[in-house]
């Protein structure tokens, strides 16, 4: 699922991952090894988490680093997160709740320009080619196997949101409670 972030968000993600399995002190030139990135880029990155996540703190000390997630919240609460700080899946999103935009509508709602975005959709369709989809442009849709959309979609929402969440318009829950009310007990 995560196939469709940048390299360095991806590079987080990663990295938290790795230090999540572990679940112990772990040294930076095993972590640079494991993904295949430098030591220096870790160590920007662990400036970038100190600064920017309540989810979890990295602690650091002569015996490595290790993440130490907050009181009621673990992995997948990172997880989540970062899907829901990517361009390239807010754009999905935007499109799965909406077919009527256009690429320049888009680009408003996202706060990127229309060519930025074009090339996101590129990237985008390149990734989504063994899944036999794509997004069309004229309106922004996703197109292709139906099956697999729908799997694509159901994998997307199962990462980013909790059994408790409703990621739909409220009232789509209302339509929903409604219909489940005169379901045979």
């Amino acid at each position: 699922m995560y196939m469709l972030l940048e390299d360095n968000e991806n590079r987080h993600f990663h990295f938290i991952k790795y230090l999540h399995h572990k679940n112990d002190w772990v040294k930076l030139p095993e972590i640079a090894t494991a993904l295949s990135c430098s030591e220096r880029s870790l160590k920007y990155d662990l400036a970038y988490f100190k600064k920017d996540t309540s989810i979890f703190t990295i602690e650091t000390s002569t015996k490595g680093v290790r993440v130490v997630f907050a009181d009621n919240k673990n992995f997948k609460c990172f997880s989540a997160s970062v899907l829901e700080q990517s361009l390239s899946y807010q754009l999905l999103e935007k499109i799965f709740f909406d077919e009527q935009y256009s690429v320049p509508d888009l680009a408003e709602l996202l706060f990127v320009g229309s060519s930025t975005l074009y090339a996101l959709i590129n990237k985008i369709n390149h990734q989504l080619i063994p899944y036999e989809i794509e997004i069309e442009t004229k309106p922004c849709r996703i197109t292709g196997n139906e099956i697999n959309i729908r799997k694509f979609f159901y994998i997307y929402f199962y990462e980013k949101h909790t059994a408790l969440e409703w990621p739909y318009d409220p009232v789509l829950a209302d339509i929903t409670d409604k219909f489940i009310t005169y379901l045979p007990r």
